[in-house]
């Protein structure tokens, strides 16, 4: 990382995602404990409840500190935009979800962490979605195990507790020749660190 990307990722860590608001513009981002919110008309409202309009209807679905968070990851990551859960697994599962359905297949690192493996063999199993393994040293393990159903792979930058590495573009590379999206749990590393993205990962995942 050169000396510019270190200054603007320092710089993103504590900035991005965040301008302070008049009358008080604090600097700190503040904490918005409500669960609902004021409308400036029917009409708005009506058109935020149906997504055509930005703006927050209920904390469960969206908060401005919880927006923050997401905006200064995106940013740190280079991505377009991210979403914020209650747990990393949460983050995994959501991820993962939205790719996946019963009698469709993941392949996945033979080194993740443990709760992810119980995620995948358990849960996963329960819904019908089949999980496969694969070296991560080995990117033609990868290339193996896809199948006409594989839909997403699925590996660690960093294995948690083994600090296991791979080539991340090679593994990148079998999973788009397969045509299904990379997804890479960042935990370890972080996005000061490294940048999933930058290295043909498509949906980075994080416990905070």
């Amino acid at each position: 990382m050169s000396t510019g990307d270190a200054g603007c990722t320092a710089t993103s860590q504590i900035h991005a995602g965040y301008e302070p608001q008049a009358p008080y513009r604090p600097v700190a981002v503040p904490i918005y404990q409500t669960a609902a919110y004021e409308f400036p008309d029917y009409a708005s409202a009506r058109r935020m409840f149906a997504l055509k309009e930005p703006g927050f209807t209920y904390t469960r679905t969206g908060n401005p500190t919880v927006a923050v968070l997401e905006q200064r990851i995106a940013a740190l990551d280079g991505g377009v935009a991210a979403l914020a859960t209650a747990t990393g697994q949460a983050a995994v599962a959501v991820a993962l979800l939205s790719l996946v359905r019963g009698g469709q297949h993941i392949v996945a690192s033979s080194k993740l962490y443990g709760g992810t493996v119980d995620l995948l063999t358990d849960t996963f199993d329960d819904f019908g979605i089949e999980v496969s393994f694969a070296d991560p040293a080995h990117p033609g393990a990868w290339q193996a195990a896809v199948r006409p159903a594989t839909r997403a792979f699925l590996t660690e930058s960093i294995g948690n507790p083994l600090a296991t590495l791979q080539d991340l573009p090679a593994i990148a590379a079998v999973a788009h020749a397969a045509g299904v999206p990379l997804v890479v749990d960042n935990t370890l590393a972080t996005p000061a660190l490294f940048r999933p993205l930058d290295h043909g990962a498509d949906i980075v995942v994080y416990s905070a």
